[in-house]
């Protein structure tokens, strides 16, 4: 295995190492809040002793474990205690009022030591099949299945403070992917992100464009997804989850996002993508957290939902990551981009997944983890820079009957177009 990844069920802690009490030798332990069973945490003894400790089966944040440790010199090791602010349950979360960061650039840090991974892991899933419209799609929500019990594999936990899922099949009000919910759980998803974290982000629905007022896109137009209330609440724009998502995130806090939709090549905003090598968009939005974007295809593209006799219904991207990710293990970025295209070309879809980050890396040596190898901040500046305008483009709403975007989706679908437009 690459030395540069590390074993998926020990995560070790360091951002908030919890304070160990007792005598020499044997210490008590309490649990950190989101840290559970196989997990390793990093502890410090009242001597500044540091270790690594594993969570046993049955031992919940809260409960107390017994570490044994060998005697230390107090002065051996520097402490590296941070207290990490609790991650909010869903149902408990108070939605802030979102606020679009000023239009300007401020200096940042860069080249800082890199961080240790925290063990704390928060995803939020949202998938829409549009049911009883004609703009329905039908393996949405099966992408979000299919992907929950990925992301369970790779060490994260179905809990109210580090799952959520957001699916047009529910019951429960708070759990439809409206505008509001979706934009809540952008918020949520973010909420006491600290360096060492891992958040994980995808989408699976409708896709479109719109015009961009600000002149700052190259083809006038912003990318958006589609909550379920499109037609009366509107759409989210790649401004606003740049915006909610990657601006507020520290120094050494990772998002890993993917989106299954159409038009979502640049779906969120970042600023460098790759295409053989990092090109940096002629206006960026630069960010100082470590923000990877694998998108179903690009801007002018759309995604194809597609049905598997052994998986069923589902998103042409989100089969192929999962695909891919299985044929090859530990792959580095390359490796996954060019194993996802082979997987979509085997199957003869002319959509082309693109890859795209706050960071500017290199692909062909850095390993795709989602809680390993944190890239820190190499961005002088962060904020939005527009350098130079654009003249926004008519969007769809003027081709398809004043609609507001939504008409080209119905049109795709009474075209009988299996695409997620």
């Amino acid at each position: 295995k690459p030395a540069s990844s590390s074993l998926k069920q020990n995560v070790s802690m360091n951002s908030a190492a919890p304070a160990a009490t007792g005598g020499s030798s044997t210490f008590q332990v309490t649990i950190p809040a989101n840290c559970y069973p196989g997990m390793t945490i990093r502890i410090q003894t009242p001597a500044g002793q540091m270790a690594d400790v594993k969570i046993p089966p049955g031992c919940n944040p809260g409960s107390t474990i017994a570490v044994q440790l060998p005697n230390q010199s107090s002065n051996s090791t520097s402490s590296l205690n941070q207290t990490l602010k609790a991650w909010p349950e869903w149902r408990s979360f108070v939605q802030p009022v979102y606020r679009k960061p000023p239009l300007q650039l401020v200096q940042a840090p860069t080249n800082q030591p890199t961080v240790r991974p925290t063990g704390r892991k928060k995803a939020l899933l949202v998938g829409i099949n549009y049911f009883n419209t004609r703009a329905q799609l039908k393996g949405c929500i099966n992408d979000v299945q299919r992907m929950k019990q990925w992301l369970l594999e790779q060490g994260f936990s179905n809990t109210p403070s580090t799952m959520l899922i957001l699916t047009d099949d529910q019951s429960s009000p708070s759990f439809v992917p409206t505008k509001n919910n979706i934009m809540r759980g952008l918020q949520w998803l973010v909420e006491g992100a600290s360096p060492g974290d891992s958040l994980f982000f995808h989408f699976s629905g409708h896709g479109s464009q719109q015009a961009d007022p600000s002149g700052a896109e190259r083809d006038g137009l912003n990318e958006t997804i589609c909550p379920v209330d499109m037609k009366r609440a509107g759409m989210i724009s790649d401004d606003v989850i740049w915006d909610i998502l990657v601006y507020s995130l520290p120094d050494g806090c990772r998002l890993t996002a993917l989106m299954d939709c159409c038009h979502s090549g640049t779906g969120m905003d970042l600023s460098f993508s790759f295409q053989g090598q990092w090109r940096e968009e002629v206006n960026p939005s630069h960010a100082k957290g470590d923000v990877v974007l694998l998108s179903g295809c690009e801007d002018a593209q759309c995604s194809v939902d597609t049905y598997d006799k052994h998986k069923g219904a589902g998103g042409a991207m989100t089969n192929a990551f999962l695909n891919a990710h299985k044929k090859v293990q530990f792959p580095t970025y390359a490796q996954l981009l060019s194993e996802i295209n082979s997987e979509l070309r085997r199957k003869r879809y002319s959509q082309r997944p693109k890859l795209s980050s706050s960071q500017a890396f290199n692909v062909h040596e850095r390993i795709f983890e989602l809680s390993e190898g944190f890239q820190m901040n190499s961005n002088r500046q962060v904020g939005r820079q527009v350098t130079r305008r654009f003249k926004p483009k008519t969007d769809f709403s003027s081709s398809f009957g004043g609609m507001g975007g939504m008409g080209g989706l119905l049109l795709g679908a009474a075209l009988g177009a299996a695409f997620l437009d």
